[in-house]
């Protein structure tokens, strides 16, 4: 199954005349808040209870050195976490910063690739670049276009399996940037909401926010562009951000 983010209408249409409307963005806004406080309140009491038990004075220069590493992840957690959930409120009205120019598909795989290698290693992976549309160009903002590629790389590195290809294809109006793994596929309790905030498998213990292809979809979006997400057919899955033709 394929699931879309069709960026070709804005953001901040004209849909808010509509009767009702009001009341409806209302009951999302608090709904958002809720998710939101949720996902806070996990990495809030990791830091108070490592915290805590560094100020207990009994404990070894090692044990300390734990604790304020396990304190500087949670940190980092609630730093990514804000990051996604300001980039959600601009782009939800319209108000993401973009600067576009024409980029080569090859030069932004090549680049997300490196700065994944090293996750990659760890989890005994591989990350390759094929089919990199030469002679394509894309019309994006650099920044995004990189942070939208490392959610996807992130997003199959966590819940995939095997090797994770990098690949461009050209349709002639919109540049696809595919992240494909040979996993199990997205299960269907994620597939038909895989772009919405807060969007998660039932793995238990499972670390993500559950942002990261709600920011693809925003930037796209942004970039009247388009996401997708797909099970493959011989197994493993696809997602893929495809930006306009420069």
């Amino acid at each position: 199954m394929t699931v879309r983010s069709n960026a070709r209408q804005p953001l901040n249409g004209t849909a808010s005349d509509a009767p009702g409307h009001g009341q409806q963005r209302e009951a999302e806004g608090w709904q958002l808040v809720g998710q939101a406080s949720h996902e806070l309140r996990t990495p809030l009491t990791a830091l108070r209870t490592e915290v805590e038990l560094a100020l207990l004075g009994n404990r070894d220069a090692s044990e300390l050195r734990a604790a304020l590493s396990s304190a500087a992840d949670e940190i980092r957690r609630l730093c990514r976490l804000a990051d996604d959930m300001l980039v959600l409120a601009r782009a939800e009205h319209g108000q993401l910063p973009l600067r576009p120019r024409p980029l080569e598909p090859r030069v932004l795989l090549e680049a997300a690739a490196a700065r994944a290698r090293a996750a990659a290693w760890v989890r005994g992976r591989e990350i390759v670049v094929r089919d990199t549309a030469p002679g394509s160009r894309l019309l994006g903002d650099p920044d995004r276009a990189a942070q939208a590629l490392d959610n996807l790389v992130s997003n199959a590195l966590q819940y995939g399996d095997g090797t994770v290809t990098l690949a461009a294809r050209d349709d002639g109006e919109l540049v696809g940037l595919h992240v494909a793994d040979q996993g199990s596929g997205f299960a269907e309790d994620i597939a038909e909401c895989a772009f919405q905030r807060f969007a998660r498998g039932t793995r238990p213990g499972d670390p993500g926010s559950g942002l990261g292809l709600s920011v693809v979809a925003a930037i796209a979006s942004a970039h009247r562009g388009m996401a997708t997400v797909c099970n493959l057919p011989g197994g493993g899955a696809d997602a893929c951000i495809a930006l306009p033709r420069a």
